[in-house]
């Protein structure tokens, strides 16, 4: 259990850091990582050109 000297040094700390690692299991950290994306993204979302694939010989994808 963190001491409340330690919480006061992390307190401090957060205003400066640029970055944190955090070690988290993929079944609960790419759900929030998606939806943080999705919410964050929405507009760029729906205004991107969905592709189209053809397949024949050579595959081919275009956006439309």
């Amino acid at each position: 259990m963190a001491s409340g000297r330690d919480a006061d040094n992390w307190s401090r700390a957060a205003k400066e850091l640029r970055s944190v690692t955090t070690y988290c299991d993929p079944t609960i950290a790419l759900p929030m990582l998606v939806t943080a994306l999705t919410q964050s993204a929405a507009r760029q979302i729906k205004a991107r050109r969905k592709p189209t694939f053809t397949l024949g010989r050579d595959l081919v994808m275009s956006a439309t």
